[in-house]
């Protein structure tokens, strides 16, 4: 995947109402990628932890939301591939760096779905605050005043 289109494919995520977040859990507070407080991730999104640890559960199934209208309209069809992809097709998902392997890029290709998966070491916490700041400056050059980034 290119890296303009994994930028692209992070941007959507940060957009995301829903999302999934696909990780370890680290228990060394002292990382520079574990040092925030862990919300109440129930509350937050779809989160799916590979090890549980500190408590937090594992998912027990992976849309425990209702999809928004605006987010499920049915089924569509995949031109690039002629795939019908469902509502329930993954998307917006974020493999953290090592929670990833070839089997799944294997799946997420022969699904035409690349730019809805983020992985391959793509880190949304380490580029995250670049890419809303850069979110935040298109939306107020398009003139669409203030934006909820």
């Amino acid at each position: 995947m290119s890296s303009s289109m994994v930028h692209e494919t992070m941007k959507h995520f940060l957009r995301a109402e829903q999302f999934a977040v696909i990780g370890r859990v680290m228990t060394d507070r002292s990382r520079w990628d574990n040092k925030d407080q862990i919300p109440d991730l129930s509350q937050t999104s779809i989160s799916i932890i590979i090890h549980p640890s500190v408590g937090l559960p594992l998912l027990k199934r992976l849309y425990p939301l209702p999809l928004t209208s605006a987010s499920s309209s049915g089924a569509s069809t995949n031109s690039s591939k002629g795939t019908e992809t469902t509502p329930n097709e993954p998307r917006n998902v974020w493999f953290q760096p090592g929670a990833d392997d070839a089997a799944i890029w294997e799946y997420v290709k022969e699904r035409g779905i690349q730019d809805k998966v983020i992985g391959h070491g793509a880190c949304v916490y380490r580029d995250g605050d670049a890419l809303l700041q850069e979110m935040k400056d298109e939306l107020e050059a398009d003139g669409k005043g203030q934006s909820r980034l």
